[in-house]
């Protein structure tokens, strides 16, 4: 890998959620975060293409049979690391050891004060949805932050 391809990958991973200093291996570099602890391993390959592997594959879009992404163009590669890290601050349980830890030290002796608790959950998933969609609807693809509510979601 070329210095300047080095330097580009670099910026790209910490524009996308990827700020700690990336380090070299198997011709590519592994990206990493002080947010989670999910890696993402970048090889450039022909021109501005790259393969992507991340250390859990329900990080990557569509991975081949080996575990491998595919990006053309720097567009696509922005595109992926972001949803990348949006999926792993967000994986399965993530938000709720946060509410744990958050909400740890709240009584929870009067309704008022379980609302106050209730409401600081309420926060929490809001923020790991609007992280998770990248600030959209999931439906309507709208991107109007005050009229996004998560309280609008229904089980299936």
């Amino acid at each position: 890998m070329n210095p300047l391809d080095r330097v580009r990958l670099q910026k790209a991973a910490a524009d996308c959620g990827f700020e700690m200093t990336a380090t070299e291996r198997d011709d590519g570099l592994e990206l990493k975060s002080a947010h989670f602890p999910e890696t993402v391993h970048v090889k450039p390959v022909e021109g501005a293409s790259f393969e992507l592997r991340a250390s859990n594959a329900l990080m990557l879009d569509e991975p081949n049979e080996t575990g491998l992404s595919q990006i053309h163009g720097y567009g696509a590669l922005y595109a992926a690391l972001k949803s990348a890290a949006a999926r792993a601050r967000t994986m399965p349980n993530r938000v709720a050891d946060a509410f744990r830890i958050e909400t740890a030290d709240l009584p929870r002796s009067t309704e008022a004060e379980r609302w106050v608790v209730q409401r600081v959950g309420q926060d929490l998933f809001r923020a790991a949805l609007l992280d998770f969609w990248q600030g959209r609807c999931c439906i309507t693809g709208l991107d109007v932050d005050e009229l996004l509510r998560a309280s609008h979601i229904k089980p299936s």
